[in-house]
């Protein structure tokens, strides 16, 4: 049976890549690219680490929100009380009910979950600081509120006596 390898004329150079007689074939040199080996040569520079400070934005937007309600009511109480018709400030209770209810929760919710996003072992010190003052400040408007319904069912002042009744 014959050999299925080329024969090589004797005294010629065999051709590159051409197996020999006895001798393994020799695979032509491939460069590829390595992985995590930048294609650019230029000095890398460190990118800066971006703080996200939106859960302590809507945290301030909240606070913000409560503080100018109050004080809304606080203008309506007082001009009430100076007017000759001081019936316009029977009402008052509504506006910071309204803003409890409709305009808070969006804000402290986008709040929280922003901030919880942000927490986690892989985030820095600083964005962990930002975070977590942002959690606190978006639940502080509820904490005052759960304070004040305490306070107010277990006062004696007067008028105390209808407050209790209408909260249950």
């Amino acid at each position: 049976m014959s050999t299925p390898y080329f024969q090589q004329p004797a005294g010629q150079p065999a051709p590159q890549g051409v197996p020999q007689m006895g001798m393994p074939a020799q695979p032509a040199p491939q460069v590829v690219p390595q992985a995590g080996v930048p294609y650019s040569l230029a000095p890398q520079r460190q990118v800066p680490e971006k703080i996200s400070r939106l859960s302590f934005i809507f945290a301030i937007i909240g606070l913000g929100v409560l503080v100018l309600s109050l004080l809304f009511c606080a203008y309506i109480v007082f001009t009430a009380v100076h007017s000759d018709h001081p019936e316009g400030g029977g009402f008052v209770w509504i506006i910071p009910f309204a803003v409890y209810m409709c305009l808070l929760p969006p804000i402290n919710l986008a709040g929280l979950i922003a901030g919880f996003l942000k927490v986690g072992p892989s985030v820095s010190g600083r964005q962990r600081m930002w975070s977590l003052l942002g959690i606190g400040l978006n639940i502080l408007p509820w904490v005052i509120a759960a304070a004040l319904l305490a306070w107010i069912r277990t006062s004696s002042f007067p008028g105390a006596a209808g407050a209790v009744m209408a909260l249950g």
